[in-house]
């Protein structure tokens, strides 16, 4: 009898997107607010320039939906059984009660990575945002979770919530081993709120600055360093800036509306609203996909399309071990027309 064929090894299935959210807030003079992640390898978004925001927190992000019971679940969203995860065609993403959570994660995030807190409570100030509880050594006081800190600063966020924009959803690639489906949310610091950001000491971020989108694209499309009066990390200075698709296309996105209405910021901000609301980039979900190769210049060209995103545009990539770089938006036109991409 001859012997069996060997049997190839079956690929494990892609892992499921962890919930997670960002928020892209901009301050009195349409600057956006960025933090710097460290070189961590292993880590989502090594040494990026990024929007802050992280992962859902059941015991944090999910105190103003009482119809969620979170003794009964063990992870952080109560969208499936494995409850920190959702699967990709899950239309109950943007949904109360995920959606409260996800606009209190954006918030939490941004608070605890730059001091800054978004709120519309107009008669009081902000405090310094405490270090995440697993930072604190054992012989100091716990610190106080987020809803605690809201409570005791008489801060009330509820008001606050339906000033957060939707505005698109990115899902990592299958490909990757470590997935995330991110809301990206938008939001005009009201003038109430301090824009003094700090640097955390949980080592999260290494960097916290306010800066235009027009000014960081083209310091970025330059590869020119960090301008000093953007940086509040002296070490962090004279570093290049590194980006991530899902930041250069909505950077591209922001810079574009602010150039139509330049000199006319509250034209801007209207603007960037009813493109989100009416034009529906708000409800975009998104997961890169590769659509082929430029013939001149090699970077991978990413559709934008699926499972329901922006239809006309993609981005062109180069992917090296430090990271992506040379990340553009074209129109498919540019990417793949004369000269443009191997499909």
């Amino acid at each position: 009898m001859p012997p069996s064929p060997p049997t190839k090894p079956t690929k494990p299935p892609p892992s499921v997107p962890r919930l997670s959210s960002c928020l892209l807030l901009l301050n009195h003079k349409n600057q956006l607010l960025l933090v710097s992640r460290p070189a961590t390898a292993g880590t989502s978004f090594s040494s990026a320039l990024v929007f802050p925001g992280g992962n859902l927190d059941k015991s944090q992000d999910y105190f103003l939906t009482p119809e969620y019971d979170t003794t009964t679940t063990t992870t952080d969203s109560p969208t499936s059984n494995n409850n920190n995860n959702i699967n990709d065609d899950d239309d109950d993403i943007h949904a109360s009660p995920t959606l409260t959570a996800l606009k209190v994660c954006a918030i939490r995030e941004t608070f605890e990575e730059t001091g800054i807190l978004y709120h519309t409570s107009t008669s009081l100030s902000t405090s310094p945002a405490p270090a995440p509880a697993q930072s604190t050594p054992s012989s100091s006081p716990p610190t106080p979770s987020f809803p605690t800190h809201l409570t005791n600063t008489s801060i009330s966020l509820p008001p606050a919530l339906p000033t957060l924009h939707l505005l698109t959803t990115w899902i990592t690639p299958p490909t990757l081993p470590r997935r995330y489906r991110t809301t990206m949310f938008l939001a005009f610091l009201p003038s109430h709120c301090t824009q003094d950001p700090i640097l955390p000491t949980t080592g999260e971020v290494v960097d916290v600055m306010w800066m235009s989108p027009q000014k960081l694209l083209s310091i970025y499309n330059s590869q020119d360093q960090v301008e000093e009066e953007g940086s509040i990390n002296p070490d962090q200075k004279q570093k290049k800036i590194l980006l991530f698709p899902p930041q250069v296309y909505l950077l591209t996105l922001l810079s574009d509306i602010l150039a139509r209405f330049s000199g006319d910021s509250e034209g801007a901000r209207r603007e960037m609203v009813r493109v989100a609301r009416e034009e529906g980039v708000g409800g975009w979900v998104i997961e890169p996909y590769m659509r082929g190769v430029e013939k001149n210049g090699g970077r991978t060209v990413l559709g934008l399309d699926r499972p329901r995103g922006d239809k006309e545009k993609v981005v062109a990539v180069k992917f090296t071990k430090g990271g992506p770089s040379r990340v553009e938006v074209l129109r498919r036109g540019e990417a793949e027309g004369e000269g443009g991409a191997k499909l």
